[in-house]
């Protein structure tokens, strides 16, 4: 039995699907209420519960082999702070110290490579590279990297553990709340671009590396999962090509950016609304930092689909989902 956390989101439904077809059973949490819902299978069972409720993860626990761990809260808006490193930080805290009660065989923890820093006289990161304290380094860099520390904590104390750290995650998920917001950005014809590159990964390469690893003797090891990294006006490019759509055309400036995210924190005070655009966010996107994934590809035995390759899937499993229609 494997225990899954955050097995509605985008990674966790993928993770669900890969180790249903490889023949596991799955206990996956949930905070939704509606679980009809959600995916369902013979071998699934949903609970529902949260990372604070220490009680009800002791009893969903209970006969479980292995735990993996997708819940996470992304934010980078500053209202959000406090519930983003509760969840994220003393979320998994809580589940780390469940599975040690339970001597669970194996816990993977699904991170990000923002948790690896952004260090400041390189711009290749592999997994070897110490955290440091930054003004490049964003609320949730460090939240993932507090996480990653609290499952260091429990591999101290006896757990078996390996972390995967994925790069953008490409594939259909929810368009208004995950990674997949950057194509309903160019399905909308919004007209400009950043400078910079994104790193990306299929999450079904991120399916497979867990899969690989929850099931061989790797342990207490990390992997960056990144299949490549493109120019953000290339990457909106094969998006609006998938989508039949107008790519951006127009070049964000630095002076534009710092506009446009102060606009947004206004806007957001007006609506109530999370502004799609922070003052993080707008620096982020100005960043050029690429992603070595010769462990993964070594060690997991990962062949990384291509960019292309994903972005393109990505579009055609979107028009369906939303039943979109080309115009």
């Amino acid at each position: 039995m494997i225990f899954i956390t955050g097995g509605s989101g985008l990674i966790g439904s993928f993770v669900i699907q890969k180790l249903l077809s490889e023949g596991y059973k799955i206990r996956a949490l949930t905070r939704k209420k509606k679980l009809s819902s959600l995916a369902q299978d013979a071998h699934l069972e949903w609970v529902i519960g949260d990372l604070f409720d220490i009680p009800k993860l002791e009893d969903y626990m209970d006969g479980v082999e292995y735990v993996v761990h997708c819940a996470a809260l992304v934010s980078f808006v500053g209202k959000e702070r406090a519930e983003m490193y509760r969840t994220n930080v003393t979320g998994t805290r809580n589940l780390i110290n469940v599975a040690l009660h339970h001597s669970i065989k194996k816990f993977c923890h699904i991170s990000s490579v923002a948790a690896l820093g952004r260090p400041k006289n390189t711009d290749i990161i592999h997994e070897n590279i110490l955290w440091e304290d930054s003004d490049q380094n964003t609320h949730y860099s460090k939240s993932k990297y507090l996480a990653e520390v609290e499952v260091w904590r429990g591999q101290a104390e006896g757990l078996n553990t390996f972390i995967l750290n994925p790069s953008v995650v490409l594939g259909p998920g929810d368009w208004e709340a995950s990674s997949t917001q950057l194509f309903r950005y160019v399905w909308r014809e919004k007209s400009y671009y950043t400078q910079g590159i994104i790193n990306a990964v299929d999450v079904r390469d991120v399916a497979e590396a867990l899969y690989q690893g929850l099931h061989s003797a790797l342990s207490n090891e990390r992997f960056i999962l990144n299949s490549d990294s493109m120019e953000y006006k290339k990457f909106f490019e094969l998006i609006a090509k998938g989508f039949d759509k107008k790519a951006p055309s127009r070049l964000v400036k630095p002076w534009m950016a710092a506009i446009a995210w102060r606009a947004a924190y206004v806007l957001s005070l007006i609506t109530g609304k999370a502004p799609l655009i922070s003052r993080e966010t707008a620096s982020m996107a100005q960043k050029s930092f690429q992603y070595d994934n010769q462990k993964a590809v070594t060690k997991l035995n990962i062949k990384f689909r291509t960019l292309p390759e994903s972005i393109e899937w990505t579009c055609t499993e979107l028009i369906k989902k939303y039943s979109l229609t080309k115009v």
